[in-house]
């Protein structure tokens, strides 16, 4: 059985029991020979050890470890140890994978030698009794797909949208670099150091532009939302952060996309977060960069400008981005509540900034950014695509327009859009002092 195996699958489960059919149900269905399972139970309280107990007595193929509860990294990085085959699949329990995933990413991995092969996903979730997906791609610029990709020559390698989930690396890659998950008992975020720290030492990475990976994005139970998520990030930050010192000098390159990845990663979390605590956590994010600051490795320098103006306001003025940031979600979730669809006029760092405070709910409605000239800005972000305002005029009459340019802009951009016919125009006031 552990002789030539191709891919091993490795399966974390705590408390995954809802969802658990459907993600080994589509591993089972893999059209790729040769495949181990590896299911390690992190100590669930819930029924899903037998789920998977029973699973193995029916597939020789299942591999159930059991264990005490020590969290998500202890128990990827057992399987990894436990693993016999040449590359490993590590697949979350709320997700499942189509069918012909494997096959295709490991015939990649091995016609081009890869240390990584990706892939672009899709997020799901369940609503009244249906599915709705949403593809996100790794890239927006497609020639950074189909072909063997190096860091050290590709510098674009890091601006992609990596999921450790959509992928395989190679098991010898990983051991001979060291590369493992942290193991902090309860943290969350132990992923992204993961990602990191394989993407700046592979020397042969490839993404495919086919989603093969299907994401939950609707699980209460997600270990990154709600109480101290904050403090998870920082947490899984500075253990990277000292791997990344340590490591030879040339890597030291990378700082500037690790305290980007941090700041991202904070974003994120704050956007998780209980409401009571965004002031709380916009402190913590100020003080921790702050700290950056102090002990001279902050490196910022190519940081996108947007993204570098946002990040020196929370570190110095994080009372004003708290209510730039906060208020900002409730004003305008109250403005959409009567429309079915929503377009942000601007592309820059307040329509960003709009795009990131919302909520789940209203962000479902978005059908995307509206700009003047469409040929000097992205055509996406994250996913929702950036157009020339005349695209929408079809739109005008049940669609709400949110005006996400700077204070100086707004009455100009407030009387364009008249003009064109919209007159569903929201003008948001709770965007701080320095819009």
């Amino acid at each position: 059985m552990t002789e030539g195996i191709k891919v091993s699958v490795v399966i974390p489960v705590y408390n995954a029991f809802p969802y658990l059919k459907e993600c080994v149900d589509s591993v089972l269905a893999q059209s790729l020979d040769k495949l181990e399972i590896i299911c390690i139970d992190d100590g669930s309280t819930d029924d899903s050890l037998a789920v998977l107990r029973r699973y193995a007595l029916a597939d020789k193929r299942i591999k159930v470890i059991t264990k005490e509860n020590k969290g998500y990294g202890h128990t990827v990085n057992l399987g990894i140890r436990q693993a016999k085959g040449e590359y490993i699949s590590i697949i979350e329990p709320d997700d499942y994978i189509e069918n012909d995933m494997l096959h295709t990413l490991y015939g990649a991995a091995k016609q081009y030698e890869l240390d990584i092969v990706n892939s672009d996903y899709r997020w799901f979730y369940d609503e009244k009794g249906r599915r709705v997906f949403e593809k996100h791609t790794i890239y927006n610029d497609l020639q950074m797909y189909e072909r063997v990709l190096n860091p050290r020559n590709d510098t674009n390698i890091l601006q992609g949208k990596y999921i450790n989930p959509a992928g395989l690396f190679r098991k010898k890659f990983l051991l001979e670099n060291s590369i493992f998950h942290n193991e902090t008992a309860g943290a969350a975020f132990q992923d992204t150091g993961f990602c990191f720290l394989s993407l700046i030492l592979a020397e042969r990475i490839m993404v495919l532009s086919r989603a093969f990976y299907n994401y939950r994005h609707d699980n209460p139970n997600s270990s990154i939302s709600g109480r101290s998520g904050i403090d998870k990030v920082f947490m899984e930050y500075r253990m990277t952060l000292n791997k990344l010192l340590k490591m030879d000098y040339m890597y030291h390159e990378y700082l500037p996309e690790f305290f980007r990845r941090e700041y991202e990663s904070c974003r994120y979390a704050l956007s998780r977060s209980y409401d009571n605590e965004k002031k709380e956590t916009l402190y913590k994010i100020s003080e921790e960069f702050r700290y950056y600051e102090h002990t001279g490795i902050l490196d910022i320098s190519s940081m996108p400008e947007e993204l570098k103006d946002e990040l020196l306001f929370v570190m110095y003025m994080p009372k004003e981005a708290y209510f730039s940031f906060a208020g900002l979600k409730d004003e305008i979730h109250e403005n959409l509540l009567k429309f079915e669809s929503f377009l942000i006029y601007g592309a820059g760092m307040v329509g960003k900034r709009i795009f990131k405070g919302l909520s789940e709910d209203d962000r479902r409605k978005c059908l995307g950014f509206a700009v003047s000239d469409a040929e000097s800005n992205l055509t996406f972000i994250e996913n929702y695509p950036i157009k020339y305002i005349g695209e929408y005029i079809d739109n005008r009459e049940e669609t709400a327009v949110i005006v996400g340019v700077t204070k100086k802009y707004r009455e100009e951009i407030k009387e364009k859009l008249s003009i064109l016919g919209f007159h569903n125009i929201i003008v948001p006031k709770s965007m701080g002092a320095d819009m």
